[in-house]
């Protein structure tokens, strides 16, 4: 399993890129300090044009988080070379989310 961390900076909605390349599922985890009420999972092939990741069965995007919650990451995210989580709103300080991913 990699662990990795992605910051959502302050004042802004995405993460960074965050790389999935020969990874088949995963997770990710808030900050107890997450102020936004959804997160959207959002995927690319070039690391430069990101889409919104589609749901498949169960699964939403975005998905509804609450401060300190663990969640999956939707399977089709995978597809792509390259992820961003996107918080719904501003974040007022920076979050760092710990991203758990496995091949």
């Amino acid at each position: 399993m990699a662990e990795q961390n992605a910051v959502i900076p302050i004042s802004t909605k995405p993460t960074g890129n965050i790389e999935l390349a020969g990874m088949a599922a995963g997770c990710f985890q808030v900050p107890a300090a997450f102020t936004g009420p959804t997160i959207e999972v959002k995927f690319s092939i070039d690391g430069v044009t990101f889409t919104t990741v589609q749901e498949e069965g169960n699964e939403t995007n975005p998905i509804t988080v609450a401060a300190g919650g663990t969640y999956a990451i939707p399977r089709q995210t995978f597809g792509g070379k390259y992820m961003q989580l996107a918080s719904a709103s501003n974040e007022a300080a920076a979050r760092t989310i710990a991203i758990y991913l496995r091949k």
